[in-house]
């Protein structure tokens, strides 16, 4: 059976800077073993952090985000919360929201209790001092905190209990249902709690909650929109070309890569991107701005291509996110990347070479072990937090097969100084394809099965038309020419051929004009802060083009008379496309200049 294989892999590599140093003072050597501070040791408890404590409270707008969002609803809706307990609550609330020093949640708690409250509190506290610890430090946990937000019920009827109150009326954890704005998640002991995205990564890091208890999104089956999924086609269709003629400029070799792969996957990171970082990212691949019309569209755009799968052809792509142990993306980043984008997310260690095997091991599955080694000994390091990766696969049969003894020796001249011997495919007797032809060049389409997808074959009439024959290749002068097709009986002759290509993104996207992404990057939206910036992006293509599949038959030599039918030869440079017939997306496009 005649096939064709495809193998697209890209990937990037995203660094953060070395970890905030923590304080001087280990609190924890001050207490007890029941977490009580231990006698004489509440002054140095107090002198852990007091720059922190000054400073949580002096940021007049974020204190005020802080009464907003939190204590109100708090002293509101949870009477027995009120004055000094609501107090201790808010703080520490504040804290899990809001703060990014390494010091205990607990101390910022104490100290600017004492710092805020009126003498009378000060007095109770110094009093019943342990006392005070014990239930502070057992009401840190995020269950308590994430109960701040919520409203009472009996307020009005579309408000949502706390996870408290839920859990208690019989709810199960995993059906918790959070207020607007706040995420669910489960803590070490199973309890639920609703917190802000921006708390999610600090929980995981201090130990409250494991990043394998965050929840998966939901389930339901996004609609899909055609409308959208053109906007996605075009934009890809648009970057496949700015790409191609990025990467001939220059230069006379081989060229394949795959357009939705390498969008997909900055797609992906584009989630995650801020200010010009986004800008740049938007600028090149012409994204719709509307998170909306571009996540619906990017899903739509999977969905319509991986209909063309049947018995004889097969499109797949498949997109993950393997985040470094101890790293913790946004829950929202995540869940976007898995609803919108069928991404998997797996947590690896970078630091050894055990994350770097399984990615490789999940590149070698996507790609029918096509790409057996796609990330190379020493890529990846303890400082690498989290790698993208993209797969798409191609398998289709020709809806007319080239017969193996039709194949024959032949040249293909790769410039006017170089003249090499290729295999030959050829159809001998007259078929009908669409074809047209200008001034520069003739164009033949060869359908796979079902006709749903097909191969464009550009054929300049001589080498030296090749720069103007690129040149001209635009979105317009593309369907131009397809408008032109002519069902008309040709004897065809193209080379069989297998490439192998690897590109680096980094340094093409940098002198297409992205370069922010790959140093001074925002891609706050992944992890709430800047920080992280792309190391490094490759994409990997494997195909192969002959009568029966992934291997070469032998050669058999023939005589072949061409004067029954008009010829189109391919036994120079040419450029073709894989695409589409019903949305004309653009799946595939390279060069041949030495098969």
């Amino acid at each position: 059976m005649n096939k064709m294989f495809f193998i697209i892999i890209l990937f990037g590599i995203i660094l953060v800077p070395a970890n905030l140093a923590y304080a001087s003072i280990n609190p924890n050597s001050l207490l007890d073993e029941e977490e009580i501070p231990l006698p004489g040791k509440t002054k140095e408890l107090l002198s852990t952090c007091p720059d922190a404590w000054k400073d949580l409270f002096t940021r007049s707008p974020e204190r005020k985000q802080f009464m907003d969002d939190v204590t109100d609803g708090l002293i509101s809706n949870t009477p027995e919360f009120q004055s000094l307990n609501g107090n201790m609550q808010s703080i520490t609330a504040h804290y899990i929201h809001n703060s990014d020093s390494p010091c205990p949640p607990w101390a910022y708690a104490y100290g600017t209790f004492r710092s805020e409250n009126n003498n009378d509190h000060h007095k109770f506290v110094l009093e019943f001092n342990s006392i005070y610890f014990r239930y502070m430090i057992n009401d840190m946990h995020p269950q308590y905190a994430s109960s701040l937000s919520v409203q009472d019920e009996k307020q009005n009827e579309s408000t949502v209990l706390s996870p408290l109150k839920q859990t208690l009326s019989g709810t199960s954890p995993y059906d918790i249902v959070c207020s607007e704005g706040l995420h669910l998640v489960l803590t070490l002991s199973e309890k639920p709690a609703c917190v802000k995205e921006q708390s999610i990564s600090k929980l995981i890091a201090r130990g409250w909650i494991d990043d394998s208890k965050k929840l998966s999104p939901s389930t339901e089956k996004i609609p899909t929109d055609p409308v959208l999924a053109k906007k996605i086609t075009e934009s890809s269709n648009q970057f496949a070309l700015d790409f191609y003629k990025h990467e001939s400029k220059n230069k006379n070799e081989n060229i394949f890569f795959s357009s939705p792969s390498i969008s997909t996957a900055f797609s992906i990171l584009y989630e995650g991107a801020r200010e010009d970082t986004a800008d740049e990212i938007q600028k090149i691949f012409e994204f719709p701005k509307n998170d909306d019309e571009r996540r619906v569209g990017f899903f739509s755009f999977v969905d319509t291509m991986e209909q063309k799968n049947d018995h004889e052809n097969t499109v797949q792509m498949a997109n993950a996110l393997w985040l470094a142990d101890g790293f913790a993306p946004l829950p929202g980043y995540v869940d976007t990347a898995k609803t919108y984008y069928s991404s998997s997310v797996d947590s690896v260690n970078f630091a050894n070479d055990q994350g770097r095997l399984e990615i490789n091991d999940w590149a070698k599955s996507k790609t029918q072990d096509r790409i057996k080694e796609l990330l190379k000994p020493g890529s990846t390091d303890a400082s690498t937090k989290m790698v993208i990766t993209n797969a798409i696969y191609f398998n289709g049969a020709w809806e007319h097969p080239f017969d193996i003894v039709d194949t024959y020796e032949a040249d293909f001249t790769v410039n006017s100084d170089k003249t090499v011997k290729v295999s030959m495919m050829s159809y001998p007797h007259k078929m009908k394809f669409n074809h047209t032809s200008t001034e520069q060049m003739q164009m033949l389409q060869i359908p796979y099965k079902e006709n749903a997808l097909s191969m464009l074959i550009i054929l300049p009439h001589n080498t030296d038309d090749m720069q103007s024959v690129e040149q001209s290749l635009t979105l317009e002068n593309l369907k131009l020419w397809k408008s032109q097709f002519y069902d008309r009986g040709t004897i065809i002759h193209i080379p069989k051929f297998t490439l192998e290509t690897e590109y680096d993104l980094k340094e093409s996207l940098t002198e297409m004009g992205m370069s922010s992404v790959f140093n001074t990057a925002d891609l706050s939206g992944i992890t709430g802060s800047k920080g992280l910036f792309v190391s490094e992006a490759v994409h990997k293509a494997f195909v192969n083009v002959n009568e029966k599949g992934t291997e070469a038959a032998a050669a058999t030599a023939i005589n072949l008379d061409e004067s029954s039918g008009q010829a189109f030869k391919a036994d120079r440079p040419f450029i073709f496309i894989i695409q589409d017939n019903e949305t004309e997306s653009i799946l595939f496009i390279g060069k041949i200049v030495n098969p």
